[in-house]
């Protein structure tokens, strides 16, 4: 008597809440909304962001290049990751190596967006003028981490629109993205995240060279061996070599006070399927 039976109230009571406020609502969430008979749910809209390359020197890919000219990875880089996080784009495309050119790029994105994201232009080379066009449209709040790569990353407002000034270098970028930005945009748009990215302690099965000082994300491969999980490191780890983030699935973490790493030592990683 009663096998085969699925009780009423066995899987949902009256009463019981399904879904915190902050769930990313996916596949297997609105199942369960659907199974109970809800057509629709209040949600918040997805946020806009702005995106821009920086430089003269940049041109798109299908374009011949010129002398002294580059291939703007970054511009398809940021884009990819505002679509993973499913949020809307605005490309305001290549702003090229003036001060007026900048400050009105950057007026027209804080009125057609809720956040700003731009790559290069903030270290103090003679031609970066996002830090100084921060500086006259708004307020600039943050500029240089002790970080590597990724030091000179910016952070301010523009009209009150807040901007993230990114590096240049293609790695830099993509990786004060995944540690700073992508936090905050999950934030803003109402997503209820962690404090912290979690942490991992493998085994690191070769040296890894670093001076004190910077808390270092070195490109990671994370692999099984002997039924122990352990890792290595993509190989060079320049700022501007992007295939390191390519073959990379984990950040090695290597902290502010910590040295050279011999090869047995258990180090930090974060995995980077957690990111998304």
């Amino acid at each position: 008597t009663g096998q085969f039976i699925r009780v009423k109230g066995q899987d949902v009571t009256a009463g019981q809440q399904v879904c915190d406020k902050g769930t990313k609502l996916e596949a297997r969430h609105l199942g369960v909304l659907a199974s109970m008979g809800i057509e629709q749910v209040e949600v918040y809209r997805r946020l806009k962001v702005a995106i821009a390359s920086t430089g003269s020197e940049l041109v798109n890919p299908g374009q011949a290049l010129k002398a002294g000219q580059i291939y703007n990875s970054n511009r398809f880089l940021l884009a990819g990751l505002i679509d993973q996080l499913g949020m809307e784009l605005v490309d305001m495309g290549i702003i090229t190596d003036e001060r007026p050119t900048t400050e009105s790029a950057l007026a027209l994105a804080a009125d057609q967006a809720d956040i700003i994201i731009t790559s290069g232009g903030v270290s103090e080379g003679e031609e970066d003028h996002v830090k100084g066009a921060v500086d006259t449209l708004g307020q600039l709040e943050v500029w240089k981490l002790a970080i590597k790569p990724g030091k000179p990353l910016a952070f301010g407002r523009v009209k009150q629109t807040p901007i993230f000034g990114l590096p240049g270098n293609p790695v830099s970028a993509m990786v004060t993205f995944y540690q700073i930005v992508q936090g905050s945009l999950k934030m803003r748009m109402g997503l209820k995240i962690d404090d912290s990215i979690p942490l991992l302690k493998v085994e690191c099965v070769e040296s890894i060279f670093k001076r004190p000082g910077r808390t270092e994300f070195q490109r990671g491969i994370l692999f099984q061996s002997n039924k122990t999980w352990k890792v290595k490191t993509t190989g060079q780890q320049g700022s501007a070599i992007l295939s390191s983030m390519s073959k990379a699935n984990c950040f090695i973490v290597l902290s502010a006070d910590r040295g050279a790493i011999k090869a047995g030592e258990i180090v930090d990683i974060q995995l980077m399927a957690s990111f998304i």
